[in-house]
Formats: C-alpha cells, structure tokens, sequence
C-alpha cells in the first residue's frame, strides 16, 4: 500500500496501516512516501476499515480511513469522495500475487485486469467496473 504525506518535518515520520483499528504494517523515513505491506490473505473476507496514518517527530500528524473490502486476499476499492462523478461508486481491485508454496517471496499487488509477474498466481477476483480507457496503464490487461 503507498503512503504519501505533505507538509511533514521529514526528520522521522512514522507511517502506520491499520485494518480495523489493528496495525498490520508500519515504517519509520524521512522522505514523504513508504510502501506499506499488507498481507491481506490474512484478514477475512468481508468489509473493513483501513486506516493510513503518518506522525512525524514533533508529534505533527494526520490520517485518512477508506471502506474497503477483502475478498480471498483481494482488497476492491469502491471510488468516491471528491472522484469525477463518471467514477462515482465504480470498483477497482487490488489482488496479491504469490508463488504458492513459497513462504519467503514477498507479495506483488495487481491492479485491476492487469496479470500476475511471471512465475506469480493472482489471488481474489477482479471485480474491476471501471471502463478500461479510464484505467492507469499498469491496470490494463497486459499483452
């Protein structure tokens, strides 16, 4: 998951994910942008709350929530909140790739219809609504 901030002293922020209300991911930089891993084959399916949140080290801070939904590893994302109202309410989904069997290969995340880095397997379906010529480059179909 990336995290981006603004406005922060950069001397040590501390960026926290959480899904409701338990941290599952956090990371101390100095720069306005971490990636977060979460191993969403670990929280059941269902609706949750996830939560990006940054303090820095004079204790300034802030944090956004989104609804999200897990579904056999798959997070979708339902777009609003000040989207284009053509996106309002549509779904994008962000689906983990592994190397089944293999504890010790970190997660790739896939955005909508795009396909999983060789030799990965997706997990989760895409329930990607969104037309494909609104689509990022890197959630399209690949050839």
């Amino acid at each position: 998951m990336d995290v981006w901030v603004e406005g922060m002293s950069g001397s040590a922020n501390v960026f926290t994910l959480s899904v409701g209300g338990v941290v599952v991911a956090s990371a101390t930089d100095s720069g306005p942008h971490v990636t977060l891993a979460w191993d969403t084959t670990r929280t059941p399916n269902g609706p949750r709350i996830l939560t990006a949140q940054v303090r820095d080290a004079a204790n300034n801070g802030g944090q956004d929530t989104r609804a999200v939904t897990v579904q056999n590893g798959a997070i979708h994302l339902t777009l609003g909140n000040k989207i284009h109202a053509a996106l309002a309410g549509k779904i994008v989904s962000m689906r983990p790739a592994v190397v089944p069997g293999e504890t010790l290969v970190p997660i790739a995340w896939v955005c909508g219809h795009a396909s999983a880095p060789a030799p990965m397997t997706l997990l989760g379906a895409d329930r990607t609504d969104v037309d494909v010529r609104l689509l990022p480059f890197e959630c399209k179909a690949g050839p």
